[in-house]
C-alpha cells in the first residue's frame, strides 16, 4: 500500500517546478481574465478546483500503477512485489529466511512522479480549453485529454484489462516534449521540463488500465456540487488558484507498506 503519512515531502523542492511552469504558461496566465469562455464539454460548470478530487486521482492512479499486472518491474522498485522469490535457506538450518532490502524508489520520489503526472493532465485540460495547443483535427480526435474527458463521463466503457488509453496518453506527452515530433501536428515543443520523460522515469514505461486512466480523469473534470455533478471549466480557472492546490498537494507525506497496493492519502 502508499499510506501517505510517514515520509515528508520538502515543499521548497517542489517551488523550481511550479516557477518553471509558470515560465511555460505565459499565454495562459495572459488570458485568465476572460472568466466567461465556455469549456467544450456540455453541461453545468464551476470554474474552481476543489482540493479533493486531486487526492482522489492521486490515490487512483498510485494505486493502478502498482497493481497493474504488467508493472511487475514498477512492483519491485517500491518493495510491494506481489510475489517475490523465495529466499535461498539459511546454512545449516534448512530455513528460510526474509531478507528485506530498502525500495530502490522511495515513497516521496514516487508521489512526486505522480504529482507531476497530475499536473501535466491539469496543462493539457487548461490549454486545450483555451485552444492554445494546436487546432489540428487529428491532435482533437486521437491525442487530446478532451477526448478522454468524455469517455471518462461514459459509465462502464472502461475495461480493467485494458491499457491502450495511458499508452496513447505517452504519445501525447511526446508531443509537447519532442519538437521533431510536436510539429507533425502544429504543436511547439515546451522549453520546460513538464514533459519530459525523465521527470516521471517509473511511469513513462509503465501501463494503466484504462478504468483507473478515465476514473482519475472524472476527478479532475468534475465536481458534485449539492448533489449535482459540475464540470471544472478549466478555461476559466486562474492559473494562481491552480498553482495554490497543486501546492496544497506537496503536504501530503507517502510511506510505502507491503500489505497490498491500496495507497491512503493524510496530513
Amino acid at each position: 500500500a502508499i499510506d501517505l503519512n510517514s515520509v515528508t515531502l520538502d515543499p521548497a523542492a517542489e517551488a523550481g517546478d511550479l516557477a518553471a511552469l509558470a515560465a511555460e504558461l505565459p499565454s495562459i496566465a495572459q488570458a485568465v481574465d476572460a472568466p466567461n469562455v465556455p469549456s467544450p464539454l456540455a453541461g453545468p460548470e464551476v470554474s474552481r478546483l476543489p482540493t479533493f478530487p486531486l487526492e482522489q486521482a492521486l490515490r487512483i492512479l498510485g494505486n493502478g500503477f502498482l497493481a497493474h499486472p504488467p508493472n511487475q518491474r514498477l512492483r519491485e522498485r517500491v518493495g510491494v512485489d506481489a510475489n517475490p522469490p523465495a529466499n535461498p535457506p539459511v546454512a545449516g538450518t534448512g530455513c528460510l529466511t526474509p531478507t528485506p532490502t530498502p525500495p530502490a524508489l522511495k515513497p516521496e520520489d514516487y508521489y512526486r512522479q505522480l504529482l507531476r503526472l497530475i499536473y501535466r493532465f491539469l496543462f493539457l485540460m487548461v490549454a486545450e480549453e483555451r485552444q492554445l495547443l494546436t487546432d489540428n483535427e487529428t491532435y482533437r480526435r486521437y491525442y487530446s485529454i478532451t477526448r478522454l474527458r468524455a469517455l471518462a463521463e461514459k459509465p462502464g466503457l472502461a475495461s480493467g484489462r485494458h491499457d491502450d488509453l495511458y499508452r496513447g496518453l505517452r504519445v501525447t506527452f511526446r508531443l509537447l516534449y519532442d519538437e521533431n515530433v510536436g510539429e507533425k501536428l502544429g504543436i511547439a515543443s515546451l522549453n520546460g521540463e513538464l514533459f519530459s520523460p525523465l521527470v516521471v522515469a517509473d511511469l513513462e514505461n509503465a501501463n494503466l488500465s484504462n478504468a483507473d486512466l478515465l476514473r482519475a480523469i472524472r476527478h479532475l473534470s468534475l465536481y458534485r456540487e449539492k448533489n449535482t455533478p459540475r464540470h471544472v471549466n478549466y478555461a476559466a480557472l486562474d492559473v494562481e488558484e491552480l498553482g495554490s492546490v497543486y501546492e496544497s498537494l506537496l503536504d501530503y507525506r507517502p510511506v510505502f507498506s507491503i500489505s497490498d497496493f491500496g495507497m491512503r492519502i493524510s496530513e
